[in-house]
C-alpha cells in the first residue's frame, strides 16, 4: 500500500495517470517473479541432473549399463589389453565392430616382452559377416559354429577381451563381464578414465577379483580390470592336468587390465567391414 501511494503521487506530480503506474509496477513486478521462477527451475533441472544416478546400487548400474548395450543397434571401440602372468608382460591392441542382429568383428595382435626381448604377433580375427562364425588366426578362417565358441576360442590369445564387451553386447555368457550374480559386487569410491567419469565397481569368486569401471552418464564399459590368485590357477590347472608340485610351485598371480576408448554407438556399418584382412601364414589359403 505504501509503494502504490509513493507511486500515485510520483505519476500525479509528473502528470501521469495512476492507472500507467500501477500496470508499470505489475509488469516490471511480473516479470522479476518469471525469470525468478526460470531460475528456479533451471537450478531444480540441474540438480536432478546431478543427483538423477546418485545412490545407485551395484545391481542397478549392472541393469543400467545392460541396457544400454542391449538398446544399441551397432558398436566399435579401439583397446588395448595389459596382461602380467608368469613374468610375461602381454600388450594387446584390438578393435571391435558389433551391428545387430549378429555380426561383429574383434581384431586384435600381440606383443609379449621377455625380459628385454619383444617379441609381436601377426594380427588375428574372430567374426560374422552374415554367414558362419569363423575364428582366423593366419591359417584360413575356421568357421566355430556359434558366436560363443567362436569367441570363448579367442579369448585366451586375446587376453579376454575377444568376449568381454562382444559378450555384452551379444548377450552371451561366457565371458561377459556383466553377467552372473551381482550380490558379492560393491561400489568402489567414483574415478575417471580418460576423463570420464565412472561408477567402479568390483567383485570377488573363486579367487577372481574384476573391478569394471562404468561411465556415470553413457553407462558404458571403459575399463576392466582381472586379478587371478594363484589358487585360482591351480584350480583351473588341476581341471585340465594333473600338474607336478614344482609346476604348481612356480604359478604366480595373473593381471588382466583392459581399456576401452573411441566408442561409437549407432553408426550404420555394412556387412563388408565385418570381413578381417588378414595375411595367412600358409600359401595354400585364399581370403
Amino acid at each position: 500500500m505504501t509503494v502504490k501511494t509513493q507511486m500515485n503521487g510520483l505519476g500525479a506530480r509528473k502528470g501521469q495517470g495512476v492507472g500507467n503506474a500501477q500496470v508499470a509496477l505489475g509488469s516490471g513486478f511480473r516479470l522479476r517473479i518469471g525469470r525468478g521462477l526460470a531460475l528456479m527451475a533451471a537450478f531444480s533441472m540441474v540438480l536432478a541432473a546431478a543427483s538423477a544416478h546418485a545412490g545407485l546400487t551395484p545391481g542397478q548400474v549392472i541393469q543400467l549399463s545392460m541396457a544400454k548395450y542391449a538398446s544399441a543397434r551397432s558398436y566399435s571401440d579401439m583397446g588395448q589389453t595389459i596382461s602380467i602372468m608368469d613374468g610375461v608382460t602381454t600388450t594387446t591392441s584390438f578393435k571391435t565392430l558389433l551391428a545387430r542382429p549378429g555380426l561383429y568383428l574383434f581384431s586384435w595382435r600381440n606383443t609379449r616382452r621377455f625380459f628385454d626381448t619383444t617379441v609381436g604377433s601377426p594380427s588375428k580375427a574372430v567374426f560374422c559377416s552374415g554367414g558362419g562364425n569363423f575364428l582366423e588366426q593366419g591359417y584360413g578362417p575356421e568357421n566355430e559354429g556359434s558366436p560363443a565358441v567362436a569367441l570363448e576360442l579367442a579369448a585366451p590369445s586375446s587376453s579376454g577381451a575377444a568376449t568381454a564387451i562382444p559378450g555384452v553386447f551379444l548377450k552371451l555368457n561366457n565371458g561377459n563381464v556383466l553377467a552372473g550374480d551381482d550380490y558379492n559386487t560393491v561400489l568402489l569410491p567414483d574415478e575417471e578414465v580418460a576423463g570420464v567419469k565412472c561408477y567402479v565397481l568390483t567383485s570377488h569368486s573363486r579367487g577372481r577379483t574384476r573391478t569394471l569401471w562404468i561411465g556415470m552418464n553413457d553407462f558404458l564399459i571403459h575399463q576392466l580390470r582381472t586379478q587371478v590368485s594363484i589358487q585360482s590357477m591351480q584350480a583351473d590347472l588341476q581341471v585340465v592336468a594333473s600338474p607336478d608340485p614344482e609346476t604348481a610351485a612356480l604359478l604366480q598371480p595373473c593381471l588382466y587390465i583392459e581399456t576401452i576408448s573411441n566408442i561409437v554407438l549407432n553408426a550404420d556399418i555394412p556387412p563388408r567391414k565385418f570381413q578381417p584382412s588378414i595375411a595367412h601364414y600358409a600359401s595354400n589359403y585364399a581370403q
